[in-house]
């Protein structure tokens, strides 16, 4: 808990230099909030990345009060110089709400160089505001996890009823995959689990994540055209990716 506090009571200063890589025990991860699971993840450096920010996707789809998810999954795309930050940090802030300024303070300072001016500017304007409908009206986060769950000022995160120890879950056959780095056994895991149950969110925000590190139009567009008619709780995701992929294609 002390450890804790000193982040807290931390001043507002921007680290500079070169990105350490995310195995070393550099000193610019926040220590008190270092998520031990990155050990389970070294075995494979292909697919390290997609693992991780699979798995704190689907932590914080099941547990969106648990900082420490939040914070490794904002250092994880800081390290990784991953724009997609913002969404990480719309969840933080759409938890926080007014509380824990120091934290949001922190994070955004943290992530400023992967921002957007105006994305930035939304984020520090309301660090003492804690107004989340500004946030959302504002901020097009396309891998935010929490966003798609909240009206007014209340949380609706829908509580998934999965069972971490059950191998028959999708999500935790998924994760096993990407574990020997069968990424795209764990993608065709996803697809045939979401088809079948196309309103779990978590299942969603997991596929969506292995999508954005492939970068393949083909399969997100093949993907999307069979959830056509079916429920859809992250349309506004599958949209705003498929809009990045095709921008992508055409600059190429």
């Amino acid at each position: 808990m002390a450890r804790t506090a000193y982040h807290s009571q931390q001043s507002l200063v921007l680290h500079t230099g070169t990105a350490a890589s995310p195995h070393s025990d550099d000193p610019q991860l926040e220590p008190a909030f270092l998520s031990t699971d990155l050990k389970r993840y070294r075995s494979n450096a292909a697919s390290w990345l997609i693992k991780l920010k699979a798995h704190y996707a689907q932590e914080i789809a099941r547990k969106p009060e648990a900082l420490r998810s939040h914070v490794a999954r904002i250092e994880l795309y800081v390290e990784t110089k991953d724009k997609h930050v913002l969404g990480a940090l719309l969840d933080l802030f759409l938890v926080l709400k007014e509380k824990g300024f120091a934290l949001r303070r922190r994070m955004l300072a943290l992530s400023k160089s992967l921002l957007k001016p105006r994305d930035l500017n939304l984020l520090a304007n309301n660090l003492l505001q804690g107004d989340v409908n500004v946030l959302l009206k504002s901020l097009q986060a396309d891998n935010s996890i929490l966003s798609s769950g909240i009206t007014g000022n209340t949380l609706l995160i829908e509580k998934m009823a999965l069972a971490s120890a059950d191998e028959t879950d999708p999500l935790t056959t998924a994760q096993q995959q990407l574990e020997y780095g069968q990424v795209e056994l764990a993608q065709e895991t996803l697809e045939t689990a979401l088809l079948a149950t196309p309103g779990c969110e978590a299942l969603h925000h997991a596929l969506l994540e292995i999508y954005r590190h492939l970068r393949q139009l083909a399969p997100v567009t093949a993907m999307w055209q069979r959830l056509q008619g079916l429920e859809n709780p992250a349309q506004a995701e599958w949209q705003a990716l498929l809009t990045h992929l095709k921008e992508g294609q055409n600059q190429a």
